[in-house]
């Protein structure tokens, strides 16, 4: 493909011309360059003042034009023959062409004139005719208004044109502060000129939708206007999609050509896709897309358009965007303009998205340098910041995922700030919260598998330890039957006051043992029956299963006890002695074993039994009595328990 280039350009001579790489190349460039040189032209030159040959342009209407005054001219409204049209003064010129600005008298406002200068050729003002009648044949924003094409006085092709008062966009991008740009712009350089890129991308699109290629897209083609106006100008080297490229020559401006416009190949909208991008690449750098010591070695360049390695400070999306669109092959590079367009506009619209990504990043860097520092559990302070860093991160990720939900920073984002959450959770021994956050995760990356693994070990350690907790927490829990456990008590209660205010009534009288035994197996009996029957409430606890036993032991051992007098023939006194007796060493044991508080039963029980070997006259009252205070004692005891137990639940 070199060999092939340089074939090309040594053909033409282009190196004996004196052109540098920015300037565009037209048809009659190497015509006027070899005129320069003294060398035999190719075309008329018309350099006497007469008006050029024009073989292939039909004749055109008269434009009438005053002549060239240093300052402003007041219109002659009174004289029905004056020019309709009267220069005023240059607004630019280049090598044979020259644009004025003049005032229309018809209709009293400034336009802008463009003809040529002396020493035009016929090819030359073929070009200004093609030109103008390209540019009028596209009646769009980003085009600047064509009012009329004609021939001066001279018999010369002249275009009547709006005028646009603006600067080159190549000024703007060489000068920052400009006073066109507006505050915001000067705030973000990049986003304005990204702005003034897909405008021109929008006329371009608008072009090949009327099947014409512009071929030369460059900022010092664009002109951008005071109130906003974005314009793609100079149409001269514009043609028709398929057209084929003849022999004109090479046209367009190296520093910026696509290969196919060096190597003769196929031109399409996919040359000017081409010439967007190595806009796009000045835009980035400042530089035009191809460099090189002489014209040749940028024509070299151009043909073989290798890929730039841009700098890391600069949006690598939008490097990758400029690499494919200059791309040699023109198969890589984006379908259509309006595809340049649109990738521009997702980088634009997603700048913020993404600049609220990179502040979420920079939060997550700090949360995972703290747990990279602190191997173990974290204090209240760091805990504290680490918790404040995380919630920014999560706000940022969530803002930038509603402005760009396709942004992948966003989403590398939130995946890093999930996995060092749960880190910082597992510190904590949070495992429940750890878990909920694997649940924002729709597919979690490997590395996230050893930390699942860990998370649901924690949890499973930690339902085992809870369930047990709750089975211990209920074994010991007083409430558990407590309704039945308080019915049976004060059964008893009654039982045992009757049975003493019959002692009382009866004036002491002596009971006799058989009764005395049928009493306590009656008793016990009944204790058996409420236990069996209301096992799944009385029983339902180590707590009650523990008085129960407490309950059985204090009744069997008086039963054991009476039977024991009534086949010995004992005193009825001193059944009721070794009864208090057993009642205060039971109630001891359940001291020991169940409640503290029973230890005010067995000190009664003590006092009953001492009662009972001072007054054996006395014993069965004084039993009875101490029996049925006991009972109640402890059943406040339990009832206070309760108490106490729902109060500590409460709290």
């Amino acid at each position: 493909m070199e060999l092939r280039a340089r074939a090309r350009i040594t053909a033409l001579e282009l190196d004996r011309a004196a052109l540098r790489p920015d300037v565009t190349l037209k048809p009659h460039t190497v015509a006027l360059a070899e005129w320069q040189l003294g060398s035999a032209p190719t075309a008329a030159l018309a350099t006497d003042g007469t008006e050029p040959v024009l073989p292939s342009v039909e004749p055109l209407p008269r434009i009438s034009l005053g002549p060239l005054a240093d300052a402003v001219v007041d219109p002659d409204t009174t004289n029905p023959h004056a020019p309709d049209l009267t220069l005023v003064r240059t607004l630019g010129e280049g090598g044979m062409g020259a644009v004025h600005l003049a005032r229309q008298r018809s209709l009293d406002r400034e336009v802008a004139v463009k003809g040529l200068k002396p020493g035009a050729t016929a090819r030359i003002a073929e070009a200004l005719v093609h030109e103008a009648r390209a540019t009028g044949a596209l009646e769009h924003p980003g085009v600047i208004p064509v009012h009329a094409l004609g021939l001066d006085d001279r018999g010369w092709p002249v275009l009547v044109m709006k005028r646009v008062d603006g600067v080159e966009w190549r000024v703007l991008l060489e000068d920052p502060e400009h006073v066109l740009w507006g505050e915001r712009q000067r705030a973000e350089p990049l986003l304005g000129n990204l702005e003034i890129l897909m405008r021109v991308c929008e006329t371009v699109e608008f072009a090949h939708s009327r099947g014409l290629l512009h071929l030369d897209v460059k900022p010092e083609n664009v002109m951008v206007g005071a109130f906003g106006e974005v314009y793609l100008v100079d149409w001269g080297i514009a043609r028709r999609v398929g057209e084929p490229q003849g022999d004109g020559g090479i046209v367009g401006t190296p520093a910026y050509m696509a290969p196919e416009m060096v190597l003769g190949s196929a031109l399409g909208p996919h040359t000017d896709v081409y010439l967007l991008g190595a806009t796009l690449h000045q835009v980035l750098t400042g530089r035009c897309r191809h460099d090189g010591q002489s014209l040749e070695g940028v024509l070299v360049a151009a043909a073989l358009s290798p890929p730039v390695a841009y700098p890391p400070a600069l949006p690598a999306q939008l490097g990758e965007l400029a690499n494919r669109a200059t791309a040699r092959d023109p198969a890589q590079r984006p379908e259509s303009v309006r595809h340049f367009r649109q990738e521009l506009a997702g980088f634009v619209q997603g700048r913020s998205a993404h600049a609220l990504a990179a502040a979420a990043l920079s939060s997550i860097d700090q949360i995972e340098a703290l747990l990279a520092a602190q191997s173990g559990a974290l204090t209240a302070e760091q805990l504290a910041a680490a918790h404040r860093l995380a919630t920014e991160a999560r706000f940022g990720i969530a803002q930038s995922r509603r402005e760009q939900p396709s942004n992948r920073p966003a989403q590398q984002a939130h995946e890093r700030c999930v996995r060092a959450l749960i880190e910082l959770e597992l510190r904590q021994g949070h495992a429940d919260t750890a878990r909920a956050l694997l649940d924002e995760l729709d597919e979690p990356s490997p590395a996230l598998v050893v930390a699942i693994e860990k998370v649901e070990a924690t949890l499973a350690r930690r339902r085992e330890a809870e369930e047990r907790m709750r089975a211990l927490a209920k074994e010991q829990d007083p409430t558990v039957g407590a309704r039945g456990r308080t019915l049976l008590l004060a059964g008893a209660t009654i039982v045992i006051a009757s049975f003493s205010s019959f002692v009382l009534l009866a004036g002491g009288v002596v009971v006799a043992a058989e009764r005395l035994v049928a009493i306590s197996a009656t008793l016990l009996a009944l204790a058996v029956a409420v236990l069996i029957l209301g096992r799944k409430a009385l029983l339902a606890s180590a707590f009650n299963r523990k008085l129960g036993w407490l309950v059985l032991v204090l009744l069997s051992a008086t039963l054991l006890n009476r039977v024991s007098a009534m086949l010995t023939g004992s005193p009825v006194a001193g059944v009721f002695q070794t009864d208090a007796m057993t009642f205060a060493a039971v109630t001891a044991g359940g001291a020991v074993l169940l409640l503290p508080w029973l230890w005010v039963s067995a000190l009664l029980s003590g006092v009953a039994f001492a009662g009972t070997r001072a007054w054996p006259e006395h014993a069965a009252p004084i039993f009875g009595f101490a029996s049925t205070l006991n009972v109640l004692i402890i059943l406040l005891v339990l009832r206070q328990r309760v108490r106490t137990h729902t109060g500590e639940a409460d709290a």
